[in-house]
């Protein structure tokens, strides 16, 4: 069961490191996303 979990996970790993590269260049290219410099996270 171990030896399954730990041939899951790396490859869980390598999606989510996919997953935050295709998120970046979304961020980062599209005219969408706006960054908003008067944002302060700890009024939430």
């Amino acid at each position: 069961m171990l030896g399954l979990i730990g041939c899951i996970i790396p490859i869980v790993n390598f999606l989510v490191g996919i997953g935050f590269v295709v998120l970046y260049c979304y961020m980062g290219f599209s005219s969408k996303v706006q960054y908003n410099p008067d944002f302060d996270a700890r009024k939430i």
